[in-house]
C-alpha cells in the first residue's frame, strides 16, 4: 500500500481539463482503499483478542495498536474523499459541456469514459423530458445559455471533425455528407449532439463570409 499516492494523483488529474477519464487510476485507488479496509479489519480483530482491562473493568485496545488503526482509518477516508471529488468535478464539467457546446466557449472538450457518456446521454434525456413539459419557458433558459430554441430552426455550422462517414439521413429527413471544413445549414435538433461533442461548430454570418 502506498498511503495517499493514488488519491493525490487523481486530484492532479483534475488540473488537466481535457484529460480522458482515467479508469486505471480510479481502479488503483479503489484497490488501495479495499486494502486499507481489509488491513483495518484485521488489525481491529487482532487487537480485540488482546484487549487490556481498564480500571473500570471494561476492555480497551492497547496503546501500541491505536496509531496504526488511526492511520488506516485516515487513509480510507482520504481515498473516499479523493474518489468522490474526482467524479464530482468531472460530472460538473460534463454538465457544463452540455450547456456550453460551442467550441469557442469550450475549446478543451473533456474526453469522456463509457460511464460518463451514459451520464451525459441520461442528462440530455432528462433535460429533453423537462423541456417537453415546460417548452414555453425553456427557450428563455436555452437563450441564456447561448443555445438555439428547442425547435427545427436551422443553424449555420462548420465541420470540425467528421461525425459519421458517408452520406447520412438526419432525423428531419435531410440527407447530408460531412467533410472537414465544409459548412452546412441544418436543423438544430438534428445536430445538437454533434455540436456538443465538438464535431460541428456553430458559425455566425460573419464567419461564413470569411
Amino acid at each position: 500500500m502506498d498511503f495517499g499516492r493514488y488519491g493525490r494523483e487523481l486530484l492532479l488529474e483534475l488540473k488537466r481539463s481535457n484529460a480522458a477519464y482515467n479508469d486505471t487510476l480510479v481502479s488503483s485507488c479503489l484497490q488501495d482503499l479495499n486494502l486499507h479496509v481489509r488491513a483495518l479489519g484485521d488489525q481491529v480483530a487482532a487487537a480485540s483478542r488482546d484487549q487490556e482491562a481498564s480500571t473500570d473493568g471494561k476492555p480497551k485496545l492497547s496503546m501500541s495498536v491505536r496509531p496504526s488503526i488511526l492511520l488506516q482509518e485516515a487513509a480510507i477516508h482520504r481515498n473516499k474523499r479523493c474518489l468522490l471529488t474526482y467524479h464530482w468535478v468531472r460530472l460538473q464539467r460534463i454538465q457544463k459541456q452540455y450547456w456550453s457546446p460551442r467550441q469557442e466557449d469550450n475549446e478543451e472538450q473533456q474526453q469522456l469514459g463509457p460511464a460518463e457518456e451514459e451520464f451525459l446521454q441520461a442528462y440530455q434525456q432528462l433535460h429533453q423530458r423537462y423541456a417537453q413539459n415546460t417548452l414555453p419557458f425553456v427557450d428563455d433558459l436555452r437563450a441564456h445559455a447561448g443555445l438555439p430554441p428547442l425547435n427545427t430552426e436551422r443553424v449555420l455550422l462548420r465541420v470540425v471533425t467528421v461525425p459519421t462517414e458517408g452520406p447520412v439521413v438526419l432525423a428531419s429527413g435531410v440527407s447530408v455528407e460531412f467533410r472537414v471544413g465544409a459548412t452546412h445549414f441544418l436543423p438544430w435538433n438534428d445536430v445538437e449532439e454533434w455540436v456538443r461533442k465538438g464535431h460541428l461548430r456553430l458559425l455566425t454570418g460573419e464567419e461564413h463570409n470569411e
